[in-house]
């Protein structure tokens, strides 16, 4: 059992930095990618989206 204090350092503030990844796939840091969730999920059901 982990108390609750342990989980909290733990887990409590997970924050994940994808700006290196970013960079790698777009060769800048960009404020937002290309396509929302919801339209990038629609455009592979589709095919549109290689």
């Amino acid at each position: 059992m982990i108390k609750p204090s342990f989980y909290k350092r733990l887990y409590g503030s997970l924050e994940v930095d994808n700006q290196d990844m970013l960079t790698r796939l777009f060769g800048e840091v960009k404020t937002s990618l290309p396509y929302s969730v919801e339209e990038g999920i629609g455009l592979m059901i589709n095919g549109e989206l290689k």
